[in-house]
């Protein structure tokens, strides 16, 4: 038999680490008089923060600029976006997306 390659072993994302800094961005973007750390123990940003499509826009493009990430379309969205764990996984999940395709260009 030949030889059979691995698969490509990559870390598993830290997503609590990725939620602190989502939360950082957050705190960052829209100028907020808080601490990260004031946010730790929210699930749906947008119940701990009022925001509307501006602050939104905002958020997305720090959040994009952050990770080195784009957006899809889909998450352009404040019930999407407000909810961390979900919005942590989805960008794990981008980073190593992008970190997969950047190696093997």
């Amino acid at each position: 038999m030949g030889i059979v390659a691995a698969p490509l072993n990559r870390p598993a994302p830290d997503t609590a680490a990725i939620a602190r800094e989502i939360r950082q961005v957050m705190v960052e973007a829209l100028g907020l008089r808080l601490e990260e750390h004031e946010l730790s123990g929210v699930s749906r940003l947008t119940e701990a923060v009022a925001i509307d499509s501006v602050a939104a826009l905002q958020f997305v493009v720090a959040l994009e600029r952050r990770f080195g990430i784009r957006m899809e379309e889909q998450w352009l969205d404040l019930e999407r976006l407000g909810d961390l764990a979900a919005l942590s996984a989805y960008v794990a999940e981008r980073k190593n997306s992008s970190g997969a395709a950047g190696a093997a260009g």
